[in-house]
């Protein structure tokens, strides 16, 4: 919820090009903290050998050109643009090749079979579904805001930053929680509190200015943790350490694509609203 205020810091006093920069800052930290803190082991080389290199290769190329694609459609038009046909019909077409690569490899990637357990295909869906519920976050405040009342991502960000303060102080709680309570209840309290930011959200009118949001961003501070971080942590508890190993890549494939996305096609509709 940061990140609209912070790229329009950059965009009106920095320059842009620290929206990138910082990312090259925070990896510096990163790869320090890795190395800090995973043990260091030998190269298993047998194990080396038998990776499933092709597999690795395929899956996030395919990944990537949909985020791309899903990225740049709005602007460029979809599919009157052949650039973004290309990379959405080839996205597609290199995961189905990733499939077929899993389906013959003696040590695949990412195995497909742990997907028909109905546990983890719930899990799955739980973690799309949240991604719709949080694209009203990101897309309704800015675009109503930069739209109806012309303001700079800076400006129209500061509704935003109230709920980085509550989150600040809230996910240690969310941990908390997490460690003594039924996952199921503080995934439930989450998409209450989700669902009453969104009602809030429902309750717009063209008078509205960023402080009229907080209440909003209030209610999303708390469920969106409570969510995100509950279903991922109660997924890979109940998969196991091995067995999560393999799911990590359609975890991280849907938590990067499906906001994308679903933002993409809210974008769409707004725009065919406003025309």
């Amino acid at each position: 919820n940061k990140g609209v205020s912070l790229s329009g810091l950059y965009i009106d006093y920095f320059g842009w090009e620290w929206i990138y920069w910082q990312s090259t800052a925070i990896m510096v930290v990163y790869i320090v903290v890795l190395f800090m803190l995973i043990p260091g082991r030998q190269i298993m080389a047998d194990m080396l050998k038998k990776a499933d290199v092709l597999g690795m290769i395929l899956f996030p190329l395919g990944m990537t050109m949909l985020f791309v694609a899903f990225d740049q459609g709005e602007r460029l038009q979809w599919f009157h643009s052949s650039f973004v046909s290309a990379f959405l019909w080839g996205g597609a077409a290199i995961l189905v090749l990733f499939v077929l690569q899993v389906l013959k490899a003696p040590y695949p990637f990412a195995p497909l079979r742990p997907l028909a357990d109905p546990a983890v295909a719930l899990i799955l869906i739980q973690i799309c579904l949240f991604s719709v519920a949080f694209a009203g976050n990101q897309v309704l405040i800015t675009q109503f805001l930069s739209k109806v009342h012309a303001l700079k991502p800076w400006q129209s960000g500061q509704a935003l930053l109230a709920m980085v303060g509550v989150q600040f102080f809230f996910i240690p709680f969310v941990i908390w929680l997490n460690r003594n309570v039924d996952f199921r209840l503080v995934v439930a309290l989450g998409l209450f509190c989700m669902a009453g930011g969104c009602h809030q959200g429902m309750l717009i009118t063209a008078d509205w200015v960023a402080a009229d949001f907080i209440p909003m961003g209030i209610f999303l501070a708390f469920g969106i943790p409570m969510m995100a971080l509950t279903l991922l942590a109660s997924g890979f508890a109940i998969f196991g350490g091995e067995r999560a190993a393999g799911l990590v890549p359609y975890f991280q494939g849907i938590r990067v694509l499906m906001p994308y996305s679903i933002m993409a096609l809210f974008t769409a509709f707004i725009r065919q609203r406003t025309d």
